[in-house]
């Protein structure tokens, strides 16, 4: 995996927890962008996806491990 841009961590951060059909075209295509790399992805585990709401997360990975429970 390459190194992750700071426009590319600007929008992570901005458009985290956010529904995707809130993005305008432009976001839309960087949303995909970050997906096709593995960054983010479409999550539908929160109330609004049983109605197939997505919303934007970012992908477990390396550069992003899981929180740890305590």
């Amino acid at each position: 995996m390459g190194a992750i841009s700071a426009d590319d961590a600007a929008f992570m951060d901005r458009f985290d927890g956010l529904y995707v059909g809130m993005l305008d075209a432009d976001e839309l295509e960087a949303f995909a962008d970050l997906c096709r790399r593995g960054l983010l992805r479409r999550s539908y585990a929160h109330a609004g996806g049983l109605l197939g709401l997505a919303r934007i997360e970012r992908a477990l990975s390396p550069v992003n491990p899981p929180a740890k429970e305590a």
